[in-house]
């Protein structure tokens, strides 16, 4: 079992149940979630025009190899609705190891 620590934001939608549907995907892709910190307001970085962003962190364990772990980071944030792209800006769901 390997520990992994995971940024967990989003400044788009319903940003609270967005976190806790990430945490819940997290754990179905095979990485168990041991603590959630509480969620923290911060100012957008990049792009003063956005809304605040709400911001946790995610400490869990896994089986998984590490290309596998951004498999399921990327395929959480696609089913919270993040485009591929990646672009900066506002968005529902940014995960971060």
């Amino acid at each position: 079992m390997s520990r992994v620590w995971i940024a967990l934001g989003g400044n788009r939608g319903e940003r609270a149940a967005l976190l806790g549907r990430a945490a819940d995907l997290l754990g179905a892709c095979g990485i168990a979630v041991l603590r959630l910190s509480h969620a923290y307001e911060t100012a957008p970085e990049r792009s003063a025009d956005g809304p605040p962003f709400l911001n946790a962190v995610l400490e869990g364990e896994t089986c998984l190899a590490p290309r596998e772990v951004l498999a399921c980071l990327q395929r959480t944030e696609a089913e919270l609705g993040r485009p591929p792209d990646h672009a900066p800006g506002p968005r529902t769901c940014d995960l971060d190891l």
